[in-house]
């Protein structure tokens, strides 16, 4: 521990998380304070010098019984959900998570239902209690049933939640990008998602091993992790959210999965159609598009019906209000569902339109404007023969 600009100093304490010893490397001395079961004081603190003389002492924070923080005016202890007086042993409220089958604990105000050799209570709701076969052994708050608060000698409960905890700390460690330099992240993030990848759910990076090593679960956790590292700089917050982003938000991946899925099978249709897969200038194109249009058109009219997956990701949305609406449920799944929808289309415009539009390959257009009758942004979606869709954010 640094207070302003002192030299640092270092604390221990008992399994509770009570600090007793604060060792000052600069002076060599150690101070010292001890106390009964329930955080009351035995005898002063003490300080000894590095000569062995001891005198009375000064405790360097305000941090008592359980490191929490005690109050100089009123000697209670804030716990977190509740404030604790020393003095009585209890808390001066009810337990929130008061657990009427244990007798110790009925009355709500007693600290670790009264069996403080077992039970700790350092967040003022339901005690921790030691795994079985773990009693009688050092142990941290950390290794007292992980914080589940199983009852006395349920070590089944304990395993069971340990054993959940495990899986999901293997899953973000098996879905998230394997770096931990901020730079580094960010660059990956980006090379992943502006290169692609054959798998939507498994978004990959090559090492310069030549391993292919998954970066996120699923392309848009890579694309949620990107945003939030460029605002916060958080690197294991963005490794959690690409890893975890698609468990949390399910249907919209599903979706937006769906929407690269029927613009693959676009791509493959006018390949087909095309007899494209080779490479070709503009001017080339240009040149032969007569030849070209007039041997494809039968096949185009089918990439224009496989086109029309537009609707089916029309379907996959919320009706509206109206008919010939469909909702989202935020600006950024309306922004992600606009751009997935019009990825293989050409910038257009229309009259009087405040707003970007792109046409596709089948004549379909689609429109993004910031405000509509509804007070929002709306994508529009003309489709040959069919009235307007709309796409609204659910207010």
């Amino acid at each position: 521990m640094r207070t302003g600009g002192a030299d640092p100093v270092y604390l221990a304490g008992d399994p509770h998380g009570t600090m007793q010893v604060v060792y000052t490397p600069s002076t060599g001395t150690v101070t010292r304070r001890a106390q009964d079961p329930y955080g009351n004081p035995l005898g002063p603190v003490t300080t000894t010098t590095s000569a062995g003389a001891t005198t009375p002492g000064t405790w360097p924070d305000n941090h008592g019984f359980l490191g929490k923080s005690e109050s100089a005016a009123t000697g209670l202890t804030d716990v977190g959900a509740r404030a604790y007086d020393l003095t009585t042993g209890r808390f001066i409220s009810v337990d929130p998570l008061l657990t009427l089958s244990e007798s110790q604990a009925v009355n709500g105000y007693t600290y670790a239902a009264g069996n403080l050799v077992l039970k700790s209570d350092p967040t003022g709701l339901e005690p921790l209690v030691l795994p079985e076969g773990m009693k009688g052994i050092n142990c941290d708050l950390k290794c007292r049933n992980g914080g589940y608060g199983a009852s006395p000698g349920d070590g089944v409960k304990w395993a069971a939640a340990k054993a959940e905890e495990d899986t999901r700390n293997k899953w973000v460690a098996q879905h998230s990008p394997p770096v931990n330099d901020r730079t580094t992240l960010k660059a990956d993030l980006q090379s992943v998602l502006e290169n692609g990848a054959d798998d939507w759910w498994q978004p990959h990076y090559r090492e310069e091993n030549g391993e292919w090593i998954d970066y996120c679960f699923g392309q848009s956790g890579c694309e949620e992790a990107l945003k939030y590292l460029r605002h916060s700089g958080d690197v294991e917050g963005a490794k959690f959210i690409a890893a975890t982003y698609c468990v949390f938000n399910e249907d919209s991946c599903k979706r937006k999965q769906f929407i690269s899925a029927a613009g693959e099978l676009l791509l493959v249709t006018a390949v087909g159609a095309f007899g494209g897969g080779g490479a070709a200038s503009a001017a080339d194109l240009a040149a032969g598009r007569s030849a070209i249009m007039g041997g494809a058109r039968t096949a185009v009219d089918s990439a224009s019906t496989a086109a029309r997956s537009v609707e089916g990701v029309l379907k996959s949305l919320p009706k509206g209000k109206q008919s010939n609406v469909r909702t989202v449920p935020n600006k950024a799944e309306l922004d992600a569902t606009f751009r997935e929808l019009t990825r293989s289309g050409d910038p257009t415009s229309w009259t009087n339109y405040n707003g970007s539009v792109y046409r596709l390959s089948d004549g379909t257009e689609i429109g993004m404007r910031a405000s509509s009758k509804s007070g929002g942004e709306t994508i529009d979606i003309r489709v040959p023969g069919q009235a307007m869709q709309k796409i609204h954010i659910d207010e």
